[in-house]
């Protein structure tokens, strides 16, 4: 089994820590390249996908067996892939981490991201197609927080629009990731809801991703309705 590893970030946002942690793995890595470059896009959202795909047009992806994707200030276990890699999936993880199998992302993604969404349209994609999608068994040792600006919370309620998201989907994740910033969520909301009124045209998972989350709020609903 082959393992590319590649980690995203700007100079001085890379740990050693990182490298080491990959280096330290009790199941090898074939490859690291580190990605630095800035994009030029304008949002972040369409900057991480770009610079990915920058990176990835100088490698040959068809070496590898998988892409372990990760920020330059995430910190795995030792034990990372090797509990990852349990039952062989072809996708676990998200963003920060992400464990990737290569064959179904060049056949479903020709080796590119999404241009707007790197990991959830990507999730969503893989799943719609059957493959083995899953969240991560051992999550990183440490996973870096990122202070995101007002324009990212609006691109990302847009983008949740655009994937096929449920409202109640919006306001379950609102709720559970807001924290201290909540009100940053609101504007993530409102997004959301102009996309709603204005009806853009959707991602091609969209109907797929709208009728999991509902079949999932049904069985939510059901669950809590038998407690009475």
């Amino acid at each position: 089994m082959k393992i590319l590893c590649v980690i995203l970030g700007l100079p001085q946002d890379l740990k050693y820590e990182t490298v080491r942690s990959v280096m330290n793995q009790t199941i090898p890595v074939d490859m690291i390249v580190l990605l630095t470059k800035k994009s030029s896009k304008p949002t972040l959202v369409e900057r991480i996908p770009d610079a990915l795909n920058e990176g990835y047009s100088h490698i040959k992806l068809e070496d590898f067996d998988y892409i372990l994707r990760l920020d330059g200030d995430t910190i795995l276990k030792e034990t990372f892939l090797e509990r990852n890699l349990e039952g062989k999936p072809d996708l676990r993880g998200s963003g920060y981490a992400h464990l990737i199998r290569v064959k179904p992302f060049l056949e479903l993604m020709n080796g590119k991201y999404h241009y707007m969404s790197e990991d959830a349209y990507l999730n969503a994609k893989f799943a719609q197609h059957g493959k083995n999608v899953g969240g991560l068994v051992e999550e990183p040792l440490i996973s870096g927080e990122h202070p995101f600006d007002l324009r990212y919370f609006v691109d990302r309620g847009r983008i949740m629009y655009l994937l096929g998201w449920s409202p109640f989907h919006v306001v379950a994740f609102m709720l559970r990731n807001s924290g201290k910033e909540w009100y940053k969520y609101i504007f993530a909301v409102g997004s959301y809801s102009l996309s709603f009124l204005l009806r853009p045209p959707k991602f091609d998972v969209a109907e797929f991703v709208w009728n999991y989350q509902a079949r999932s709020e049904i069985s939510y609903l059901t669950r809590l309705l038998r407690r009475f």
